[in-house]
């Protein structure tokens, strides 16, 4: 018991050690991108472009995140597609669930012209007073349970038949996930289905090809160039490891000198 006590205490230290280190992190990332967006955005800058999958565009249209939306299992709310004046536009609601420390979830309102294109979004937060019992249940759950042979457990975030619903977590190279997660529009998904990365990247004017390597686990690679980073340092390239079911492996990041 007592080496049970002293685990938990571990734990839970390196759980709020990390979360302190994190949120410093995310708030440098959060006031750099806000010098880069166009749209009118109302509310955290990082949340939307990270939530939404905007992958740092300054505009975009409506379908573009609707199709996303609809891969990784957000909630649309169709009641809330309306007029909000007499030129033609209109606003949609979309539900993300939790988000971060899972103690509130997350809406955005997404307002756009009549041709479709997203003119501002505003965030939506509905907090929880749960003191964090049930997340902390989960993951004490999971931490004891390593080597269980059983599907990622859901609790407490979306899914769909792509998004969060597949065999394993993806695996990111250290410290590159939250970028990587940020160019390609992978939102807080844990698993992800290669069709739901490819349809998205499409979309965003990423190329597509395919390596034609196959490993010896019968995994298939593929690269997709999405062209400068955020701030035109480096060129940037995604190596997608696939299984054979079409589940996402792993992803790592090449960069490239841009020439002078």
């Amino acid at each position: 018991m007592k080496d049970m006590t002293i685990i938990l205490s571990i734990f839970l230290v390196c759980s709020i050690c990390y979360r302190v280190y994190s949120d410093i992190e995310y708030d440098k990332k959060v006031e750099k991108l806000h010098q880069y967006s166009k749209m009118e955005l109302l509310g955290d800058a990082f949340v939307i472009h990270n939530r939404l999958g905007l992958a740092q565009k300054r505009q975009i249209h409506i379908d573009v995140i609707l199709a996303h939306a609809k891969n990784l299992g957000y909630r649309i709310n169709t009641a809330y597609i309306k007029f909000y004046d007499d030129t033609g536009r209109k606003k949609y609601r979309i539900w993300t669930d939790y988000y971060r420390n899972e103690t509130f979830k997350v809406s955005f309102v997404v307002y756009i012209s009549s041709e479709g294109v997203v003119e501002k979004i505003r965030v939506r937060e509905k907090h929880y007073l749960d003191l964090r019992l049930n997340t902390n249940l989960q993951r004490l759950k999971k931490f004891f349970c390593m080597s269980c042979d059983e599907k990622i457990p859901i609790n407490l975030i979306y899914n769909s038949e792509y998004a969060n619903t597949g065999p394993y977590p993806i695996s990111f190279p250290k410290g590159r996930e939250e970028s990587i997660r940020f160019k390609l529009g992978l939102a807080d998904a844990v698993s992800l289905h290669s069709k739901a990365l490819f349809i998205h990247a499409n979309s965003l004017g990423y190329t597509v090809l395919s390596t034609d390597a196959m490993l010896k686990t019968g995994n298939t690679l593929v690269k997709i160039e999405t062209g400068e980073s955020i701030f035109g340092r480096y060129g940037q390239q995604y190596i997608v490891e696939i299984d054979r079911d079409g589940w996402i492996n792993s992803i790592v990041e090449k960069r490239s000198k841009i020439a002078p």
